[in-house]
Order: structure tokens, then C-alpha cells, then sequence
């Protein structure tokens, strides 16, 4: 199985680097400011400006895990779905400030809770550009890890969740 998942891992990267590596590095930016700007469209749409380098990629990188993970937010709100999709991701932005604040890194011991954050850096570094442009593709795009989010912020986030994790460590898993 490990083999197969490393298969997957090459034949992924060969993806990657025929969609955003043909002509090498220099090939990254304008691939991907075409992709997102292709992205920027209808009533869900955001003014995307593009990047000019790699380091202003890295610092919106941050923005655009919120925009994919949280938003619309009320303020964004313009018709009856994206208030829905607003209310879900209030309450989603509640429940991960309350396991940020309350979590502890001594937790981490699971490799179940491990992999989950792993999972979620990694979808994040992909969507978070590409879901920026459309906050109806982040809505839809987010549904991929919503459970995985939920429960990571119910355990860390709840006192019933924290007992859990204390009680249980990595050695006894069951």
C-alpha cells in the first residue's frame, strides 16, 4: 500500500508539473494568476489582481486558507445561499478559534490527528489559492474537508473532546 500511495504521489507531481512547470520556474506565476483569474467569475466572484512574484504568493497564502476555509462571512452576504454558506462558516470560524485557543500541542501524540493536519495543510496549500477567486468554488471545494475541520475542532474545542484526547493516547489506540 505504500508503494501504490507513492505511485499516486509521482503521477501527481507529473500532473502538477505539466499543468504549472513546462517552461520551468518562470512558468509558475503566470499559470497560476491565468488559473485563478479564470476562476474570478459570476456573482460569487473576487477582484483578483494577480501576483507579482513568488513572495507575494506565499504572503497571500494565508488569506486565501481563510477565504477558502471560513468565508462568505455575513458582510459577504448578497443573496439567501451565501447567507447560509455564511452562517456555516461563522459557526465553523467559532468552533476552530475556540480549538485554537483551548487546544493543546501535547495532543498531537495520535498519528490519526496527525495525518488530519497534514491532510488539511496540504489541501490548504492547493485551495488556497484557487478557492480565493470564487467563493462559491470555496464553499463547494471546502465540503472535501468540512468533516475532518469539525472534528478537529470539536475535539480540541470542547471540554468532552479534550478529556477524550487526554485519556487517550497514541499507544492506546483502539
Amino acid at each position: 500500500s505504500v508503494g501504490v500511495g507513492i505511485g499516486g504521489m509521482v503521477y501527481a507531481f507529473s500532473l502538477f508539473k505539466h499543468q504549472f512547470l513546462r517552461h520551468g520556474l518562470s512558468s509558475v506565476l503566470p499559470a497560476v494568476n491565468t488559473t485563478v483569474g479564470d476562476l474570478s467569475y459570476g456573482g460569487s466572484g473576487q477582484n483578483f489582481h494577480g501576483f507579482h512574484s513568488v513572495g507575494s504568493m506565499i504572503l497571500f497564502w494565508p488569506w486565501g486558507v481563510f477565504t477558502v476555509i471560513f468565508r462568505p462571512l455575513p458582510w459577504d452576504v448578497h443573496n439567501i445561499f451565501t447567507a447560509m454558506s455564511a452562517l456555516s462558516g461563522s459557526v465553523l470560524l467559532v468552533l476552530v478559534y475556540r480549538a485554537v485557543r483551548h487546544g493543546k500541542l501535547r495532543n498531537l501524540k495520535d498519528p490519526v490527528l496527525i495525518w488530519a493536519l497534514t491532510y488539511l495543510t496540504c489541501w490548504a496549500g492547493l485551495y488556497g489559492f484557487g478557492g480565493f477567486g470564487n467563493l462559491g468554488m470555496a464553499v463547494r471545494e471546502r465540503l472535501e474537508v468540512l468533516p475532518i475541520i469539525v472534528l478537529l475542532a470539536l475535539l480540541f474545542g470542547t471540554e468532552r473532546g479534550r478529556r477524550y484526547l487526554e485519556t487517550n493516547s497514541a499507544g492506546d489506540l483502539r
